[in-house]
């Protein structure tokens, strides 16, 4: 999946979750209403599009401030630790709810 998600065997609603998640990173001009109804169509609903918009945010902005920076990519330790990190924020934060008013 990492070579390329879009021939890859994965579900179509994690197929339009990453389609979501290239165009926030490289296009995000490219998000208008028929491009979310697309994502409604291949089965990726309103609370999956705030989650994966969410992180997506999230890595996105880490990245910039850490390539700002010039941070040292960690090493093997380091990864797993932060991995780790991140496993267990993500259970004990829950994601704040939206109105979709």
């Amino acid at each position: 999946m990492l070579a390329d998600w879009k021939t890859a065997d994965v579900p179509a609603r994690t197929r339009s979750a990453l389609a979501l998640l290239e165009a926030m990173t490289l296009r995000p001009g490219e998000i208008d209403w028929p491009f979310i109804d697309a994502r409604r169509r291949e089965g990726l609903d309103d609370e999956g599009m705030r989650w994966a918009a969410s992180v997506c945010f999230q890595y996105n902005f880490i990245n910039r401030v850490a390539d700002a920076f010039n941070f040292e990519l960690p090493d093997e330790r380091g990864r797993r630790r932060l991995a780790s990190a991140l496993n267990f924020a993500g259970k004990v934060l829950p994601l704040p709810r939206y109105d979709a008013r």
